[in-house]
Order: C-alpha cells, then structure tokens, then sequence
C-alpha cells in the first residue's frame, strides 16, 4: 500500500513539473525560463525534480514525449474508427499547433521547441512507415528516406502556416497535407517493394 502511494504521488509530482514546464513556456519563453521558475509553479523541491528530469532540456524533451503519447492515441482512435487510416496523428497536431501558436512564437521558445518537434515527427511517420506491410521489404536507408520527405514537408508546412497564419482550418490544412503527401507515400512503397 505504501509503495502505491509513493508511485501516486511521484506521477502527480512529474505530472506538476510537465504542466508547470507548459504553462511558464508560455509566459516566459525557453530561454528565460529557469528550473527554480518550474520549481516555484509546481509547488515541488530542487530534489523532486532531480528524481525525474536531468535539467531544462530533459524536460522538454519529456514534454514532447507526453505529446508524442497522446499524438499516437489520437492515431488508434482515427485509426479504429476509419481503418486503413494513414497518418492518422496528423490532424490532432495541425489542432494542438493551432491552439499553442502564441507558446511556440514566445521569445526563445521556437527553436528550442523545432528541434524535438521534428524528431517527434520522424518518429511518428517512421513508426506508421514500418507497420506498413510493404516496408518489410525495404531497406532501412529506404524507409528513412521516406521519413525524412515527410517529416520535413510537414515541418516547413506547420512553419509557414504558424508565420503566415492563413485562413487555413487544421481540417484544411490537414486534407490538403494529405492529398499532396499520402499518394506519394503509397507509390514509394510499392516500387520498392516490388524492386
């Protein structure tokens, strides 16, 4: 009983580090931001932190990893309802991108923040990649290939639809990036396959 209530209250002491971490991103851009800042807002010791983050960076990183999380939920969910379903994280991203714009363009936030987002994206368009059946024919320099295309394609799409800020729904803007990238995505993979 003791040690499930130490794992309780360990969870809801990260999770306050995470939403602290969020929250003040906002407020104070990445590069301002301190740990002691974090500290402060989740109301948790220099200590409590330590035991789950190795500095400021980590915590990013393990931000980015909660998103990646619900990112590949959001995924089964589109998935499960419309089988077949490629890229399904895509739309639940145009949507959270569009909700935390003013996050992503406070003072120091942007780069610190491109850098996991587009390792997240490889991750997520490798991860959908290799369940695909064609790709256990290819090589991995092939199928990283493919990532890398996609990956980028939606990194400079999200790019410029943050610094334009056009009229653009993410369900627009999602059926669009679709068009254009889930065609080429099934024609790679079936001339490789078959070479």
């Amino acid at each position: 009983m003791t040690h499930a209530k130490t794992d309780a209250r360990a969870l809801r002491s990260r999770e306050a580090l995470l939403d602290a971490f969020a929250g003040l991103l906002h407020q104070r851009g990445y590069e301002r931001l301190t740990i002691q800042n974090v500290l402060d807002r989740a109301g948790v010791s220099r200590a409590t932190f330590y035991e789950h983050f190795r500095n400021k960076d980590d915590l990013l990183a393990n931000s980015v990893g909660r998103l990646r999380g619900w990112l590949q939920r959001e995924s089964q969910i589109a998935a499960a309802s419309a089988p077949g379903m490629q890229l399904g994280f895509t739309l639940p991203f145009f949507r959270h991108v569009r909700q935390a714009a003013t996050r992503v363009h406070a003072p120091g936030v942007q780069l610190a923040v491109e850098k996991h987002m587009r390792l997240l994206l490889c991750e997520l368009v490798r991860d959908e990649l290799r369940a695909q059946p064609q790709a256990a024919r290819l090589r991995e320099a092939e199928i990283e290939a493919v990532v890398q295309h996609v990956a980028g394609a939606l990194s400079n799409v999200l790019l410029w639809w943050r610094e334009t800020r056009p009229e653009l729904t993410p369900e627009q803007l999602d059926a669009i990036f679709r068009l254009m990238t889930l065609p080429g995505i099934a024609g790679v993979l079936a001339v490789m396959a078959a070479a």
